[in-house]
């Protein structure tokens, strides 16, 4: 049987690489796991995500990439995912990005312009540790926990651009499942789930840019024991982060634009 759950969900509120990393919870412990992507070095959405993961008792955090642009706070966020050794995170466009932004000033310019002054950002506030740990990300990652495996892949390998949305054609959705038992991709900022026999394609959404209702941060939970992938909303706050937009990209309305979008 083929299915497809796709996911507007505001009723919470609170192609493998050589890289395989193994990890394991304690011996005889239920096994949660949270998905998460997009972080856009918005600290405000990152640190109401982690209280709930903290509360769900979660043992294993994977990141499908974008820990930063757009937003202001790349320090604290890169020092979270860092130093929790809970996480595990790939880089997404946002990192490949800056990469090329910390050696070409013309490239910096061409992004400020299009993205704002978040990689200058992460140039003037990140220290040398920080941007070597970020910038050497892998692009892909094999994840092992327990008997479950994970791909997360930050763009989609077949579709529009790397970019697969919920109403993406279902030849290409079925297209960009990988031999892992859950493939994960980022990059659109709209969660999605579905399901083949006993395989799941999942997107968690966007933590620090969602873009169906910007003030609600999105992420999964898969838990393990019942097989079962749960679809998380919760509140950030958004003024702090709309009074930056306007202080350092006026010329981007965009930016706080998105973070008032379908408000609740």
């Amino acid at each position: 049987m083929l299915w497809v759950i796709k996911i507007l969900f505001v009723g919470y509120f609170a192609g493998y690489s050589s890289n395989e990393i193994a990890v394991s919870g304690r011996e005889g412990a239920l096994v949660k796991v949270a998905v998460l992507s997009d972080i856009h070095a918005n600290i405000y959405a990152l640190e109401a995500v982690i209280d709930l993961i903290d509360k769900e008792k979660i043992s294993h955090v994977l990141v499908a990439g974008d820990l930063v642009g757009y937003y202001y706070w790349p320090k604290e966020v890169v020092e979270v995912c860092r130093t929790d050794s809970r996480f595990t995170c790939i880089q997404g466009n946002h990192e490949s990005n800056l990469k090329i932004a910390r050696k070409d000033a013309s490239v910096l310019d061409r992004l400020t312009k299009k993205y704002g002054s978040s990689y200058q950002i992460c140039l003037d506030v990140l220290t040398e540790e920080q941007l070597d740990w970020l910038l050497n990300l892998p692009d892909r990652e094999n994840v092992v926990i327990g008997d479950a495996t994970f791909s997360l892949l930050h763009e989609a390998s077949v579709g529009g651009g790397g970019y697969l949305y919920p109403d993406s054609a279902l030849t290409e959705i079925v297209a960009n499942y990988s031999d892992a038992q859950y493939s994960v991709l980022g990059h659109t900022h709209y969660p999605f789930v579905h399901s083949r026999g006993n395989r799941w394609l999942i997107n968690p959404g966007s933590v620090g840019q969602p873009r169906d209702i910007g003030n609600l941060a999105s992420f999964l939970i898969v838990d393990l024991a019942s097989n079962v992938v749960v679809p998380k909303r919760v509140p950030f706050p958004t003024k702090k982060i709309i009074q930056c937009a306007d202080e350092y990209d006026p010329h981007l309305p965009y930016l706080k634009n998105i973070l008032q979008r379908g408000l609740l």
